[in-house]
């Protein structure tokens, strides 16, 4: 039971019509958006600051905090099925009564659960603060900052 979150939901990104996902380097506190079509790289460059690291630490970077949000709405609406005052103290036995009456009602079919939840590239940044430039080296797609479109790195050749 305490292990519902965050598995709970299976979070989906959503890249951008012609392709473009959000990442985020955490070390230099920038967004860039590669475009992801036919894109197989385990790891990156980071094309600002050039931190290398998996694939998976840039995308994660850029959706936790999204993905925080919709797991405090759902412990809120677990809490809000318990209907009753909640302290502290008995705060991990509320949220275990709310998750089984949440099962309670899934399986009288009185509540249909969705556990699919996607993300898209507009929930996690303003694509209007973007621009798309093409890189120097291998001349690929790639969407920065406006105000940082100086690039150090190329994280599609790794130079």
């Amino acid at each position: 039971m305490k292990n519902i979150y965050p598995d709970f939901y299976d979070f989906v990104p959503i890249p951008t019509s012609d392709g473009f996902l959000v990442f985020h380097c955490d070390k230099c506190h920038t967004s860039f958006l590669p475009q992801i079509t036919n894109f197989t790289k385990k790891v990156m460059l980071c094309p600002y600051c050039g931190y290398r690291e998996s694939i998976n630490y840039f995308y994660e970077q850029a959706y936790i905090k999204k993905v925080k949000e919709y797991q405090l709405q759902a412990i809120k609406n677990l809490l809000a099925l318990v209907n009753k005052d909640i302290s502290d103290s008995n705060i991990q036995e509320a949220l275990c009564l709310g998750y089984n009456k949440l099962q309670e009602l899934a399986s009288k079919k009185e509540l249909e659960l969705t556990t699919k939840v996607n993300i898209y590239v507009e929930d996690i940044v303003n694509l209007d603060d973007f621009i798309e430039i093409k890189t120097s080296c291998c001349n690929k797609s790639l969407r920065v900052m406006i105000n940082k479109q100086k690039l150090n790195y190329c994280l599609y050749c790794d130079e």
